[in-house]
């Protein structure tokens, strides 16, 4: 977790415009596959989180400054698999399951990890 401020779990409060896991035509294009790739690598280890694109890789991006994606946030808790430093934030009142709920509207749902990639 980054201690400077707000914790890399709780630091993003909406997807991103073109996250990966949006459901529709906004999302970052991506390789035939690779996001069903990072879904099952989600559910596969519980310990590592995703990155956001745009804190971990954007021109514009503060060196040291991290965020976990939202997205996938919201779409792990959406399918049941809630990651270990989200369960720490759940239980440390950081992060609220509640509000990811409120948002699994916006991500694409358990189906990514069985259809034909959506981006090709």
């Amino acid at each position: 977790m980054n201690l400077v401020d707000t914790p890399a779990v709780a630091a993003l409060a909406e997807p991103c415009a073109n996250c990966p896991f949006r459901p529709d035509a906004s999302a970052i294009p991506l390789m035939e596959g690779r996001l069903r790739a990072i879904a099952r690598q989600l559910i596969g280890d519980d310990t590592r989180p995703f990155l956001c694109h745009k804190a971990a890789y954007h021109p514009k991006a503060v060196p040291g400054r991290i965020a976990e994606c939202r997205g996938a946030q919201i779409w792990l808790r959406k399918v049941g698999f809630p990651n270990v430093s989200m369960r720490l934030a759940f239980a440390l009142g950081v992060l609220n399951p509640v509000e990811l709920d409120g948002q699994a509207y916006q991500v694409v749902g358990v189906e990514i990890l069985d259809e034909e990639p959506r981006n090709k």
